[in-house]
């Protein structure tokens, strides 16, 4: 009641929608508006909407419709085969799949274990208007109760499988497994609490045996199916044994929604043109959200283009023989393969300019997508640049337009992106305003319209870059003619420079390289953290309270998300978790380590890493991108030996230190006591009358 009303309230907001849906302007038959999906898109566009909002819960049901068509795309389904994928949620897969079909020749299945979902999935199929002669979707659970059967006694087998299924999923019924009627697990078992492997055996399974049927199986896994050991290790071992493992792709973190962890891609065939495998490493080309990343699709299309060719990208990509592949005891983790480390001589590009920031862009909200991707070119380029992004300022708020204005005086240029909004824009025009008062020079870029409708009327005669033509040339120019304005000087770290050269095995890397960064998701209320409780809460500047949820589960590194180089060392500003489970504030970094460093020597290399090169000493305080720290790192083995003596160092000291305190407790207990002893020696006093 509280949101339609009481009974005759409903009833005549009802009567008013049916009015509004019997108006012909609303007729919605493809016939009448020309396209056959609009009512198909608008649906899973509100399934998408509405797994933005149910948290953990989305995962169950729905993939993000880029990933959805990358998998579609990578597989290829051709006229006249059968798709299937047996953890079909609300079956978006199954769609983008079909849709990559030229024509209506194609029959696809799924299964679907969750009522609901698969009532969703159904309805999807209908608006699509995919008919009950062209698919069926059964209602189950795979695992245990597969469905999709031949005259309820063998596995249906079809030429293309995917799926999302849950990640790591626990009681998924390994007990049954030996009993297992279709002997899909010969392989081995998978481990009770981790179904991963189970799904993978099934969705293999169930591929055409014949080579000449092209089976193929695209999968979406966690990236613990790439290393973990134990069963799943033999598991894995028998699939590359056997030729199946085609790729292994992976994917960059915080894109599925329900979980910030990264992903990877397997791709599996039955008739694979040699015995190699494709690692391609796409987890650092993305476009980065406040909540949510996304592939976009030059990362798609640079995906599948590697996918294709099947040849070596620096940093990129890796075809690796399987000897490699077995000589690294079948770990097949990413960074193995396609690791590439930076040169020591290599410098990094750094400002000079005597502002605070070098470039203030001035730009429409709605041109946010936009700006982000013209600022990681600025970023890229050595330049600091004031991004809103940055503050939790209301805009059009007096705190907001006094910061603008700072920004404005404290910046050496102003970049503004034309478009037909930001020439709407009452703010756009008075950051122009304030920036010729303070006779700042202004750099127009037209990133949509023309001249007629994106220039303002106080840029008319201005020289502008236009990137809607000859986009990386217009780029290229401006930058260069940005770095020469604002003074741009290159620097490399002399205490990364000699280790790397001096100390054999020792090589050079970036961070992001080297660790998954992660920004917390879950929304937790300050005000409600107690003081004890069983999982920290952390904010930049450490555990601030306890909370009964959290986000996080493992051994991670914290950082704090703004590093200031008013501080030349992070000096502890960087955190192990102290407890498994965790969570944090959206201002600090969570850092998940790769394969290639270990955590303990990682978190030690951080206390110490010297930001002094790459800081201008006449500037107060600027940004230094996380991602971009450049470390020194050893062997493996090495840098086990160096955290262990460190950890041994440290214990000596903190002990000593104990001890030094206790002593100056007595001290400091000392000092009262010789003046308490004062006033009964009386000897010590002497007076005239004796």
């Amino acid at each position: 009641e509280s949101n339609l009303g009481r009974t005759r309230q409903r009833n005549e907001r009802l009567k008013n929608l049916l009015e509004d849906f019997h108006d012909p302007r609303l007729d919605m038959r493809p016939s009448h508006i020309g396209n056959p999906e609009i009512i198909g898109n608008a649906y899973e566009h509100l399934i998408g909407k509405f797994a933005n909002s149910a948290g953990k819960k989305s995962g169950e049901f729905y993939t993000p419709p880029e990933v959805n068509l990358l998998l579609a795309r990578l597989l290829n389904p051709q006229s006249g085969e059968h798709i299937c994928d047996p953890a079909c949620g609300s079956g978006s897969l199954l769609i983008k799949c079909a849709m990559q079909v030229p024509d209506s020749n194609y029959w696809i299945r799924g299964q679907e274990i969750n009522g609901a979902t698969w009532a969703l999935c159904m309805m999807n199929m209908y608006l699509r208007n995919i008919n009950v002669t062209t698919q069926h979707i059964k209602w189950g659970d795979t695992l245990n109760d597969p469905q999709l059967l031949v005259d309820n006694q063998t596995l249906e087998r079809f030429n293309v499988v995917v799926a999302n299924p849950p990640f790591s999923l626990d009681r998924w019924g390994a007990e049954n497994a030996d009993k297992d009627r279709f002997g899909r697990f010969h392989r081995g078992v998978p481990p009770a609490s981790k179904g991963d492997y189970a799904f993978i055996t099934h969705l293999i399974e169930t591929t055409y045996l014949d080579p000449t049927k092209n089976g193929r199986v695209g999968v979406i896994v966690p990236h613990g199916v790439l290393f973990r050991g134990g069963a799943e290790g033999r598991i894995r071992q028998q699939l590359i044994e056997e030729n199946l493992l085609d790729a292994v792709i992976g994917l960059p973190a915080n894109i599925f929604f329900g979980t910030g962890i990264p992903a990877a891609i397997l791709i599996f065939k039955r008739n694979k043109i040699d015995d190699k495998v494709l690692f391609i490493d796409a987890s650092r080309e993305f476009e980065q959200g406040r909540i949510q990343n996304t592939l976009r699709e030059i990362d798609i299309n640079k995906i599948l283009q590697t996918y294709h060719n099947r040849v070596d990208v620096d940093g990129y990509a890796h075809l690796a023989e399987k000897s490699e592949i077995q000589s690294n005891d079948y770990n097949l983790n990413i960074a193995r393969y396609t690791f590439a480390y930076e040169n020591p001589d290599e410098q990094i590009v750094v400002s000079t300019g005597p502002g605070q920031h070098d470039v203030f862009i001035s730009y429409s909200h709605k041109d946010t997508n936009r700006k982000k991707e013209f600022v990681d070119e600025l970023l890229q380029a050595g330049m600091r640049i004031w991004d809103d992004d940055a503050y939790t300022l209301n805009v059009g708020t007096p705190d907001w337009q006094i910061q603008i204005e700072k920004s404005i005086e404290a910046a050496n240029c102003v970049v503004v992106l034309l478009s037909p909004d930001a020439k709407e824009s009452i703010w756009v025009r008075r950051e122009l305003m304030y920036a010729q008062t303070h006779h700042k020079p202004i750099f127009p870029v037209l990133v949509e319209g023309n001249e007629q409708t994106s220039v303002p009327l106080l840029l008319i005669n201005a020289q502008h870059a236009n990137l809607q033509a000859e986009y990386r040339k217009q780029l290229d120019d401006l930058i260069d003619t940005l770095k020469e304005r604002v003074g741009i000087r290159k620097v490399r770290s002399p205490y990364i420079y000699d280790l790397t050269k001096q100390r054999p095995g020792w090589k050079q890397a970036r961070l992001n390289a080297l660790v998954d960064l992660l920004r917390p998701r879950q929304k937790i209320d300050k005000n409600n953290l107690k003081e004890k409780g069983d999982y920290p809460f952390y904010s930049p500047s450490g555990i601030t309270g306890y909370s009964d949820t959290y986000e996080f589960e493992g051994e991670y590194l914290l950082v704090p998300g703004m590093i200031s180089s008013g501080h030349e060392r992070f000096t502890r500003n960087a955190w192990k978790s102290e407890n498994k489970r965790f969570s944090a504030s959206p201002e600090v970094w969570v850092l998940k380590p790769r394969d290639l460093i270990s955590i303990d020597f990682l978190l030690f290399t951080l206390w110490v890493t010297d930001f002094r090169p790459f800081t201008d000493p006449s500037v107060g305080r600027k940004r230094v991108s996380l991602k971009d720290i450049s470390i020194a790192v050893p062997p493996l083995d090495e840098q086990n030996l160096i955290s262990e003596y460190i950890a041994e160092q440290m214990s000596v000291i903190e002990e000593r230190q104990r001890q030094l305190e206790l002593r100056l407790g007595i001290l400091a207990s000392s000092k009262i006591g010789i003046i308490h002893r004062m006033f009964y020696m009386q000897d010590l006093v002497s007076t005239d009358d004796e």
